[in-house]
């Protein structure tokens, strides 16, 4: 199922089969930050609200209301945001150290630093946690962790920047390279 956010129209791929049986989400567009609703297809349900003052230790928890706000990050632990089947993602580094380096998107988000990410670079002008490339749909995300030195795309500092096939972004001493693959 394909979802666009209303504000933006970016376009969202996820697997409605995931929702369980929630009836709705609601999380944040990458782009623009906009909410998005999404409803399940299959009409399920939630067990009613407890009323006021009653006994709420057997009722379901807030997570599970149908309009509690989710993150892309609580969607991917649900299962319901994934790689998309038809897409690979990588990032190659392309200057730096560790030029030649190449390294598969394999899941949603992927953090990368100079230590405890999911690619370490080594590099003193990296902080330890510098980015997260998070996949949503067709299109991938870059976004600085408030790391010291700064991210960089076409000699400008950024927070936030999508990342498009080829783009390539510098991380202290490393110029990363994101690719983005059909499968056939």
């Amino acid at each position: 199922m394909i979802v666009e956010c209303p504000s933006c129209q970016s376009r969202y791929r996820f697997d409605e089969t995931k929702l369980g049986g929630r009836p709705r989400v609601r999380t944040r567009c990458a782009k623009c930050g906009g909410a998005i609703d999404i409803d399940n297809p299959g009409g399920a349900t939630l067990p009613p609200e407890p009323e006021p003052g009653a006994d709420t230790r057997r009722a379901p928890v807030a997570a599970a209301r149908p309009h509690a706000e989710r993150t892309g990050h609580d969607l991917e632990k649900m299962g319901v945001l994934e790689l998309p089947r038809d897409r690979r993602f990588s990032i190659a580094i392309i200057q730096g150290p560790a030029t030649g380096s190449t390294f598969l998107l394999e899941k949603v988000k992927t953090t990368v630093g100079r230590s405890g990410c999911d690619i370490n670079l080594d590099d003193a002008e990296a902080s330890r946690q510098h980015v997260a490339i998070e996949v949503f749909g067709d299109h991938a995300v870059v976004r600085d962790l408030g790391s010291t030195n700064g991210t960089f795309v076409d000699g400008e500092r950024i927070t936030t920047r999508v990342l498009e096939n080829l783009t390539e972004f510098r991380i202290g001493s490393h110029v990363l390279m994101f690719i983005s693959t059909a499968l056939e």
